[in-house]
C-alpha cells in the first residue's frame, strides 16, 4: 500500500478546507542531488494550492541507497511517519509520483535508478490541495518529505497545511 495512500487517501470532502500556510525547504540553494534554483513557488490567493513551476537538475542518478521518509504531525505528535527505498517508492506510490510525472517531462516508466537531468514543471499543484486521503480533525498539521542518505537528509521539505471542517 502506498505511504501517500496512509497520508493522503483521497476522499471528497466538501465539508473540508484546507490552507497550506507555509513551505519550507532545505537546503535552500542547490546541492549535489538536485539543483532547483530555476523553480518557482506560488501559493494561490486563497492558499489552498501551492503550484511549483520551472525547471530543475537532477545532478545523480537516484536508487534505492536513497530513502524517501513521509512524516505526518498535528501540533502535539508525529501521527505517521514510512521510509521507504527511492526505487521502492516510485514504483508503489500512487498519488504525489504520477502527478508529478505527469506535470513534467520526466521520464514516464518509472526507471531506477531514476537518472540525472534536466526537468522542467509546469504549474504542478500538491495532489491533497482540497481533498485527504485520511480525514483529519480541524488543527494544525506539518508534513515532511524528506530525502535521505546513510542516516542523513540531503533534502526535506515542510509543509505547515491547517485543516478546517
Amino acid at each position: 500500500m502506498s505511504v501517500l495512500i496512509l497520508l493522503l487517501f483521497i476522499v471528497e470532502l466538501s465539508c473540508l478546507e484546507v490552507y497550506y500556510d507555509d513551505l519550507t525547504y532545505f537546503p535552500k540553494d542547490s546541492n549535489d542531488i538536485i539543483n532547483y534554483r530555476y523553480m518557482k513557488l506560488t501559493r494561490s490567493r486563497d492558499k489552498t494550492l501551492i503550484y511549483f513551476r520551472g525547471n530543475f537538475t537532477v545532478l545523480t542518478d537516484l536508487g534505492n541507497q536513497k530513502l524517501v521518509v513521509l512524516e505526518l504531525h498535528n501540533e502535539n505528535a508525529m501521527m505517521v511517519r514510512s521510509v521507504k527505498p527511492f526505487c521502492v517508492f516510485v514504483k508503489e506510490e500512487t498519488i504525489f509520483w504520477p502527478s508529478l510525472i505527469k506535470s513534467s517531462n520526466m521520464p514516464k516508466d518509472n526507471p531506477c535508478p531514476f537518472p540525472a537531468g534536466r526537468y522542467r514543471l509546469q504549474k504542478f499543484s500538491l495532489p491533497f490541495s482540497k481533498s485527504l486521503v485520511q480525514p483529519l480533525n480541524s488543527g494544525k498539521y506539518q508534513m515532511n518529505i524528506i530525502l535521505q542518505e546513510n542516516g542523513k537528509d540531503l533534502i526535506k521539505y515542510e509543509i505547515y497545511f491547517t485543516v478546517k471542517k
